[in-house]
């Protein structure tokens, strides 16, 4: 009995509607004027029983104010497509070390070089630097995001370790705050020349910056 009610039932069609107070005289003109399209559609064998009415939930005040789901945060390097530059992505505590702008400036000859692409403390793979209070830069390379490797170098300056170029300075001359430009760069392969270029070009290797040395290697691969 239970497999036959089961087949009956797939054969018929389901009307579906939003509920509201109109719902039941709504049903009841539509099993009323059914049999025209059994009549006029005998070719369809579906309409030969009346229509399964099924209702879903109307909107009300409370539905239309309030959102049951949690929206995520929509992603800034999303929002912010377009703009070249850096920018915060507001959504960490690193935001207030990145410098805002589509420019960095050679720590010397003052002249602004353009960034090339758009940036935020989410990118990935790039090369970034970093300026110290006393005027003098360190330029570094991360394959992971700008505010796990900004963690670190803060990090690392909380923990005493001297041994790091960013870390030793930043302890031996008492500073607080990092502040941080970002500069775009490529994957993996091209990632060390990209830094080896930037420490030539803004000329950051000690005793001019904070670069102890950098590596040659990607440059004769």
């Amino acid at each position: 009995m239970l497999k036959g009610k089961l087949k009956n039932r797939e054969r018929k069609v389901t009307f579906v509607t939003q509920y509201n107070t109109l719902s039941k005289q709504i049903a009841n003109i539509l099993r009323r004027h059914w049999p025209l399209l059994k009549d006029n559609l005998p070719q369809i064998t579906v309409f030969d029983r009346p229509p399964i009415i099924a209702y879903k939930k109307g909107r009300s005040l409370g539905s239309m104010l309030v959102h049951s789901d949690i929206r995520k945060n929509k992603d800034s390097s999303k929002e912010r497509k377009g703009k070249v530059g850096t920018s915060p992505c507001y959504n960490c505590n690193c935001c207030s070390n990145a410098q805002q702008g589509n420019s960095v400036f050679h720590p010397r000859k003052g002249n602004p070089i353009k960034i090339k692409g758009c940036y935020t403390c989410s990118s990935t793979y790039a090369v970034y630097i970093i300026k110290c209070p006393c005027r003098l830069e360190y330029v570094g390379q991360s394959k992971r995001t700008f505010r796990e490797r900004i963690r670190e170098h803060k990090s690392a300056i909380n923990t005493g370790k001297k041994e790091q170029a960013v870390a030793g300075h930043f302890i031996e001359c008492a500073h607080r705050t990092i502040e941080m430009k970002q500069r775009g760069g490529n994957k993996q392969k091209k990632l060390l020349y990209r830094e080896s270029f930037w420490i030539r070009k803004l000329e950051t290797l000690e005793p001019q910056g904070l670069n102890k040395e950098y590596d040659l290697s990607p440059i004769f691969r």
